[in-house]
């Protein structure tokens, strides 16, 4: 397999996972269970949100729903809200395409130091430099501004497990909250994999 062909199988993989977690959200018990978890870690609205990754947008939709101000970020490549229809916000919220052919620091230059809070799922799955990438996403923070992540090990071994996720991130930051999520109730079915979630404020 070419480096392309994996790198395009490492983003189906990921779009996959984060499309499953997002389907779930559509169900009023698992949306309420979200909400409450997420609402516990992010500050008092409006806050300004930027959301990574390739997901339908159903927890940018959660959190605009809560009065937050939500931007999307999605790859050149093409995003599940795209290729599946997605959610679509209302109002409609702004969506920022990266270019895969420009530098990241470069494309979000403008995006710098610009945002209260940076959430994503299943992000730092397969990056060809995860530390790089979360240098990037904390330099998108304002001061003391929050990074919120879920994350996870599936079974077949994609993903990153909590203890390496941890170590990642406390290069970084001085202190993670990791919340682990075993309960179906976050999923829609019952799970056997790591799922969780890592929040640092600082």
């Amino acid at each position: 397999m070419t480096t392309v062909e994996t790198e395009h199988a490492i983003r189906a993989r990921r779009a996959a996972l984060v499309l499953d977690s997002d389907r779930a959200v559509s169900d009023p018990g698992t949306r309420a269970a979200w909400r409450d978890l997420l609402l516990q870690h992010l500050p008092e609205p409006p806050a300004d949100v930027i959301d990574l990754g390739d997901g339908t947008g159903a927890l940018a939709l959660l959190l605009r729903e809560e009065g937050h101000q939500v931007i999307g970020l999605v790859g050149s490549s093409g995003s599940t809200r795209e290729r599946d229809g997605g959610i679509t916000l209302d109002p409609p919220g702004e969506q920022w395409t990266m270019d895969a052919t420009a530098e990241p620091e470069t494309e979000l230059s403008t995006l710098l130091g610009r945002f209260d809070v940076v959430v994503g799922q299943h992000v730092l799955s397969g990056l060809p430099d995860p530390d790089a990438s979360v240098r990037l996403w904390l330099r998108l923070l304002r001061p003391g501004g929050r990074l919120v992540l879920v994350e996870g090990l599936c079974a077949d071994g994609f993903g990153v497990a909590a203890e390496e996720c941890q170590r990642l991130l406390l290069q970084h930051r001085n202190h993670l909250d990791v919340t682990n999520l075993p309960e179906h109730l976050y999923w829609g079915w019952p799970v056997t994999d790591e799922r969780y979630l890592v929040v640092s404020a600082r």
